[in-house]
């Protein structure tokens, strides 16, 4: 999904990782004329392995952790396959590994994954490295370096997540969360409301959710009941 599987395709040039990638992923949603999700899969695995194409290993991943046709539910694999897209250069994969960590409770593995992803320019894996820091999960508690990183973190975010035009839902969502709870800047509820109903409108759920509660709660101005319940 995040690769663009719901939008047009950017031409590729025949037989590249990323041509392979893209039958793959059709393969696996059923397009085209003879799809083959079994075929789709396999293909994924050798452009991952041998190609090292970071996007063909987090779709793997994502496969796996979901249980998704053809593959079955495998954390050990999807965590592989996410590391994988990771190291190949796939910034949303470093945060996929991240967040499996956290459901399988290794903080101490997500800390790291989240500093790499970090380190490599993603907004959302520098505040969640930042959470992890502040409350003290996988390693001790540094909340001077928390600060800082809550700080990296507004500064990659607040250029994906415009009030108008394209915006990655992800980044709204944390970014709302950033101003919602002043993490490296000062507590901001209208900055927070606008942040989540970005994200929400990108199509990300959990900033629909968190837009919902903060009008329930009258963010920014007054209650908005029909407006929390439409985000809900």
């Amino acid at each position: 999904i995040a690769a663009g599987a719901c939008v047009k395709k950017k031409a590729a040039p025949r037989m590249s990782p990323q041509e392979k990638f893209e039958r793959a992923s059709d393969d696996i949603e059923g397009r085209g004329k003879t799809p083959d999700p079994k075929r789709g899969l396999t293909t994924l695995e050798q452009t991952c392995t041998g190609d090292k194409h970071g996007p063909s290993c987090r779709l793997l991943g994502f496969l796996y952790v979901r249980g998704r046709a053809p593959a079955t539910k495998d954390d050990k694999k999807a965590a592989d396959y996410f590391a994988k897209g990771c190291s190949g250069g796939d910034l949303e994969a470093c945060t996929d590994v991240g967040d499996l960590a956290v459901r399988t409770g290794d903080y101490g593995k997500a800390r790291m994954a989240f500093q790499h992803g970090c380190e490599l320019g993603s907004g959302v894996a520098c505040a969640r490295d930042g959470d992890l820091l502040e409350g003290g999960l996988g390693g001790s508690k540094d909340v001077t370096t928390a600060n800082a990183i809550f700080k990296k973190a507004l500064d990659k975010l607040t250029p994906q997540c415009p009030a108008t035009g394209w915006a990655d839902g992800a980044a709204c969502a944390w970014l709302g969360w950033i101003y919602e709870n002043g993490k490296g800047a000062p507590k901001d509820l209208t900055k927070a409301v606008t942040a989540y109903r970005a994200g929400c409108n990108a199509g990300h759920g959990e900033a629909c959710m968190n837009l919902g509660k903060a009008l329930d709660a009258g963010y920014g101005g007054s209650k908005d009941e029909a407006g929390a319940n439409k985000a809900y």
